[in-house]
Formats: structure tokens, sequence, C-alpha cells
């Protein structure tokens, strides 16, 4: 979990950068509920809870790195609450079988599509507090799925997420040399790594979405 927490970290940085302190005070909440309902999770079910579990702290940076820069607090809030409380229910720490951060993630995307699947514009500064000024778009309309075509995008704007998306899920060259880095200090498995990419690239291939 340090190493792990050492690459979001990283990716943290480049929210920041390319967001303003809008990433930074949205991922710091993220992890301070997580840290706090964790402890009262704990005490509910009479559990020692251990402050050095880095596990909270990795889940709810998940949680935030996976937000747009201009979702609201509360729903942050809602959704790291909801993190731990999976997190529990399947009995703690390395007990539960999915991600608690991407399950929460899941039902927020689901439950309120407007405030999570909605991005502000590339390279705007979202204000601390307050709403976001500027106009949302969504990350399929951006691409013009739904139109039957994609937008042309070159390998270096991939690469350095000149894209719409989450706060920490654009950064692909930071995300790739995050990867390796896990991989080599084995704190990501090569093997589900790439079988999850694998899929991903065959589903892609035989079930394309427009020419």
């Amino acid at each position: 979990y340090g190493d792990q927490l050492v690459c979001l970290c990283a990716l943290l940085i480049m929210a920041v950068w390319r967001w303003g302190l809008r990433a930074l005070t949205i991922c710091g909440a993220s992890v301070i509920v997580s840290i706090f309902t964790d402890w009262l999770f704990c005490k509910m079910t009479k559990k020692t809870y251990n402050p050095k579990d880095l596990s909270t702290v990795v889940s709810g940076l998940c949680l935030g790195l996976l937000m747009p820069a201009s979702v609201e607090y509360g729903y942050i809030v809602f959704g790291a609450a909801l993190a731990m409380g999976i997190k529990h229910l399947f009995g703690g720490k390395n007990n539960y079988i999915f991600n608690p951060a991407c399950v929460s993630y899941a039902f927020l995307a689901i439950c309120w599509p407007s405030q999570v699947l909605m991005f502000p514009n590339i390279g705007d500064k979202v204000p601390v507090f307050g709403s976001y000024g500027g106009t949302l778009s969504s990350g399929l309309e951006s691409y013009l799925v739904r139109l039957g075509t994609a937008q042309e995008m070159s390998a270096t704007d991939v690469f350095l997420g000149n894209f719409l998306g989450p706060v920490g899920t654009t950064h692909v060259l930071i995300l790739i040399v995050c990867g390796i880095c896990l991989m080599c200090r084995g704190a990501l498995s090569p093997i589900v790594t790439f079988v999850t990419f694998g899929t991903f690239a065959a589903g892609t291939f035989l079930f394309p979405m427009y020419d």
C-alpha cells in the first residue's frame, strides 16, 4: 500500500497542476472522510482500529482521483463513507472481493451521472469552493461516439492527458510509469494487468462502437 500511495501522489500532483487546488481538496476530503468512517466502523464492530493501515488512505485517494474536478463535496463525503462501509461489510482489509473505491464510484456514477460523468474544460482551474462556472461535457460526447465517429487525437495528447476525464485518470504517461514501477516492486501483478488490458483490447476489436 505504501508503493501504491507514492504512485497515487504522483497522479495527484499532476491533477493539481492541471485543475488547481480543487483536485487537492477533493482528494483530501475523500481521505479524511475515509479515515474517520473506517475508525467509526471499527468502533461499531468492536474491532481494533489501526492508524497505520494505509489501505484506507489508498481507497480514499483512489476515489478522489476518479472524480471530476467539478464534483460537489457532498458526493465525495457520501462516496468515501460508502467505500469504507463496503470494506467492513466484507470483513475489512484484504477480505473484500471488490475494490471499495471502485464499487463506490460505480454507485455514484449510476445514481448521479451529472456529477460524476460530466467534466470541466481541459485546463480550467476550478475554484476550491463554489460551483464551476464553465461548461461541463460528457466524456462520451467529447469523443463523438454517439455520432458514430471518434475525435482525432495525437499520441502526444493521449499520453499527456489532453482529453476530458477524472482528475487522476487522464495522465496516461504517468499511469504507465506508475504501473511499471508497481510491477517491478511486486505490488502489482503483471498477469492480472496484461490479462485485463488484453480483454479490453479484444472486446474493443471484436465489438467496436464506431468505424
